[in-house]
């Protein structure tokens, strides 16, 4: 997957040869400036971490891929109960010890089952999302409270999640995580911070090809796939093995061999 819409690489000290490579490689209708363009993305390198800054647009100052944010930390710090919704559809009961995230995104999932004690191959197919997961992995191996548990625990890769399936194993994953994007509808409140860049610059999946992956998914996961979807969404394919309804989000959850 390629990036389409124009972008501004913005530096304000010396970027590593290597990340400046890249951004000449993958983004050819990419801008050089020392300073930030309204109204455009801007991918940014500062205080020796990569950012995505939208000048003039509500998604606010910028974002990027923080495993050590408040956020994450007082979700490690608080402890994760088996009760809760999340840990429910990934069916901790049945031990699972491997898992494929095949949207990692920002990696807020993958991060999570990281807490569970699962290994976690996740998988981002935009090529700027995936950059940033890429530099927010880097940080945080010089975290000395999550740097052993992101070495251990968490891959990375960037690559379309069909394309991965069609090469893996069968049965290569105790589960699969699958978070497809979906159009969003008007006159609905604002999605998180993150989300929002997600949904500004990448085209969301059509739905053949969402059944297509579940599809796949489904002759991969050893014990059962996991699907994230909006509480009032239709399932992407037949009735669910079971379903774990929350306020702002649904866990359809297919078991295999059912």
């Amino acid at each position: 997957m390629g990036v389409e819409s124009p972008y501004v690489f913005v530096s304000e000290q010396a970027p590593p040869h290597e990340l400046l490579r890249w951004v000449r490689e993958q983004i050819p209708s990419f801008y050089e400036s020392d300073r930030l363009i309204d109204n455009c993305p801007n991918l940014v390198w500062s205080e020796q971490e990569l950012k995505l800054v939208v000048p003039r647009n509500s998604v606010g100052p910028y974002v990027k891929v923080d495993f050590s944010s408040p956020q994450m930390n007082h979700r490690r710090r608080q402890g994760l109960g088996k009760k809760q919704l999340f840990a429910k559809a990934l069916g901790l009961s049945a031990q699972p010890k491997t898992a494929l995230d095949l949207t990692a995104g920002f990696a807020t999932d993958a991060f999570t089952m990281l807490l569970y004690g699962l290994h976690v191959t996740a998988l981002e197919r935009h090529p700027i999302v995936y950059k940033l997961l890429e530099d927010g992995v880097r940080r945080a191996h010089l975290d000395l409270d999550i740097g052993l548990l992101i070495k251990n625990q968490l891959q990375i890769e960037q690559c379309e999640a069909l394309e991965y399936l069609h090469k893996a194993e069968p049965l290569s994953y105790d589960l699969i995580f699958y978070d497809p994007m979906y159009p969003t509808k008007k006159k609905t409140a604002l999605s998180k911070k993150n989300m929002q860049v997600l949904q500004a610059f990448i085209i969301p999946n059509e739905t053949e090809e969402m059944e297509e992956v579940l599809n796949q998914a489904l002759k991969m996961a050893r014990q059962r796939v996991v699907v994230k979807r909006p509480p009032s969404a239709e399932p992407l394919l037949r009735k669910p093995s079971l379903s774990f309804p929350g306020k702002s989000v649904r866990y359809d959850i297919y078991l295999s061999g059912k």
